[in-house]
């Protein structure tokens, strides 16, 4: 028998054994429950924390019992898997055995796991071990492997549950592909869900139609406004970039394309745009063999953990969503063609009597004209009145007016008070007596002597005080102008003038109060949606556009008016939404009572259509945007 058995025996033969069991069996429980368990195990490998557990309790174990090896393994639907393998100079593994020495002998605990899997702790010695050295080898390895077997089961848990993650992710990402009820709605979810999926800053959509791409949907707007600048330059760059091949990508760093004219372009849309990287790609039809769409990607910025190239980040989406785009595309050309297969197809005499109705129908409405209007918001505004403003930097020392009251030009409205104007002017009257007084001082030495020096410095006197006249006139001037007055005849257009401005400071060039000539006119600032102002054009270019409103205050009350000025820009009011301005005077009585600032609804009277355009403009507005993806 060697040292290190005879060492061993008397380690496991007394009282000190069971101390360093116990001492190994609370070191392994304590990182037991440091082990949270958390991280995704991949199939056959441990994970960082389990494995440190796993190595910890085989080198503990060599240590503490005097092992020649120790295996941790698990057995996972029938295979095994090995978790920690140490001494190996006695055991060595080839698939599910172990090799050794004819001479050793092992002691195996176990532990059951879900699903009919295992946990299992084997211990090996170089020599046999006797029967009273076996017991509590036996009892230690079966706290130890209790003590593992709830971490295998927990990283057994989670890996499942990562894996349900990842597959209920993609079920929801094939979900969002086919959302929406019309193909730009659809598109539009497309580009949103697809963006996400990959952490691409931008995805668009084009639909190819008749030799041109035209812009359907992108993930950084709910809306596609394709007469900005920006989305007619994407569109010519699609066309041009994807004349000759079906994919093109660019980035900055690379090396420039080699078709010059396209190089050119593609430079000038990024530093357009401010993307770093930009990436077409086609979309085919794979029985026909034709283009039907392109995917436009672009990334503004480089994520650390982001792929190199944009085309490296879309390939795990590049399949579903072709297929996505593909099938919107069917699924709307289908729709027209299947309702008149099934009305062609139908039988009877109900049926071939409805038709005739709904042909008549549609031939009336085609036929019979009827008033077509325009609707339209806005308010009304004075034809006359004026803003005041603060002329400099001050505090409000009086209001003299309040809302509503009469005022005539001139008439003082707001005083306002500097103190660094007022401090200017003592400063520069204090420096005009000192001034005066060293020259009536100079004047009475000239009386008494002829000095040429006197003379002199009296010159230089009389020239400071005629610049502390300019002066002083100039801050007189400021100071008056701090009397703000009404410019116009009018009516004081402020609510609660005194409780805003009274006692205030103001700054240079701030709004303080309107005042509207309610005798001089009125005028209509109205907003019509972006679809419908080319009909208030073209009834414009004939004549001016009748136009009748109400106030909704007073809603029995209908005006009148001519729209003479339609704006040359499309804006985007309060709720978002791209409208035109359009500016009609109002027909009003004189004793009529007007209010600045109070909201209309009105309706632009632009000539005679079909009665089935105007009760059916909307759904022909639809079918003419859609008609074009």
């Amino acid at each position: 028998m060697t040292d290190r058995q005879r060492t061993v025996d008397d380690r496991l033969s007394g009282d000190k054994f069971w101390d360093e069991c116990q001492r190994l069996i609370d070191r392994i429980e304590q990182l037991a429950k440091q082990t949270t368990g958390r991280e995704h195990r991949p199939s056959g490998e441990a994970s960082e924390t389990s494995n440190r557990l796993y190595q910890r309790i085989a080198s503990d174990l060599l240590t503490t019992i005097g092992a020649g090896a120790v295996r941790i393994r698990t057995c996972h639907s029938g295979v095994w898997i090995n978790l920690a393998n140490q001494g190996l100079a006695l055991l060595h593994h080839t698939e599910d055995t172990a090799v050794t020495s004819d001479t050793s002998e092992s002691v195996i605990a176990s532990a059951p796991l879900a699903d009919n899997d295992t946990l299992e702790i084997e211990v090996r010695f170089g020599d046999p071990l006797p029967l009273a050295r076996r017991a509590p080898v036996e009892q230690l390895l079966t706290v130890l492997v209790d003590l593992a077997a709830p971490i295998e089961l927990r990283n057994s848990v989670e890996l499942l549950r990562s894996r349900l993650n990842q597959q209920s992710n993609r079920d929801r990402f094939i979900a969002d592909l086919h959302r929406g009820n019309s193909l730009s709605e659809t598109l539009a979810a497309i580009a949103a869900a697809s963006a996400e999926a990959v952490s691409i800053d931008r995805v668009s959509l084009m639909r190819y139609r008749e030799g041109r791409y035209q812009l359907s949907a992108s993930s950084a707007s709910h809306s596609v406004d394709r007469r900005a600048d920006h989305v007619r330059s994407l569109q010519q760059l699609a066309k041009r970039c994807l004349s000759d091949s079906s994919r093109f990508a660019f980035a900055i760093g690379d090396g420039p394309p080699k078709n010059t004219s396209t190089a050119d372009e593609v430079l000038r849309y990024i530093d357009e745009a401010g993307c770093r990287e930009v990436h077409f790609e086609t979309i085919i039809d794979p029985e026909s063999k034709k283009t039907v769409a392109a995917v436009v990607l672009e990334r503004f910025q480089y994520p650390l953990d982001a792929p190199e190239h944009l085309c490296d980040a879309w390939n795990p989406v590049r399949i579903p969503v072709a297929s996505a785009v593909r099938a919107a595309i069917d699924r709307q050309a289908s729709l027209l063609p299947s309702a008149i297969r099934h009305l062609i197809s139908t039988d009877g005499r109900r049926t071939r009597i409805a038709s005739a109705v709904a042909v008549l129908t549609l031939a009336l409405l085609a036929w019979i004209p009827v008033q077509f209007a325009i609707p339209a918001e806005g308010k009304i505004t004075a034809v006359n009145q004026s803003r005041i403003y603060s002329p400099a930097e001050a505090v409000v020392s009086d209001v003299l007016v309040s809302d509503g009251d009469a005022v005539t030009a001139g008439q003082p409205l707001v005083i306002l008070r500097s103190p660094d104007l007022e401090l200017r002017y003592q400063s520069l009257m204090a420096a005009m007596e000192t001034a005066k007084a060293k020259l009536a001082s100079l004047s009475a030495r000239r009386g008494v002597t002829r000095d040429s020096q006197i003379s002199a410095d009296e010159q230089v006197l009389e020239a400071e005080i005629a610049g502390l006249d300019r002066q002083i006139a100039a801050i007189n001037w400021q100071l008056e102008g701090l009397t703000l007055t009404s410019p116009i005849d009018g009516t004081v257009d402020q609510w609660d003038v005194t409780g805003m401005l009274a006692s205030r400071p103001v700054s240079h060039g701030q709004y303080l109060v309107s005042v509207v000539s309610k005798t001089d006119g009125w005028n209509a600032e109205l907003e019509i949606a972006d679809q419908s102002i080319g009909y208030v054009l073209e009834s414009q270019s004939r004549r001016p556009t009748p136009c009748s409103l109400k106030l909704r205050s007073s809603p029995t009350i209908v005006l009148h008016g001519q729209v003479d000025r339609v704006a040359n820009v499309a804006d985007m009011n309060m709720a978002g939404q791209s409208v035109v301005k359009v500016h009609v005077p109002i027909e009003i009585d004189a004793d009529a009572s007007m209010r600045q600032g109070a909201t209309v609804v009105a309706k632009l009277h632009c000539g005679r259509r079909a009665a089935g355009f105007v009760y059916l403009r909307s759904l022909i507005q639809w079918y003419r945007q859609v008609s074009w993806f």
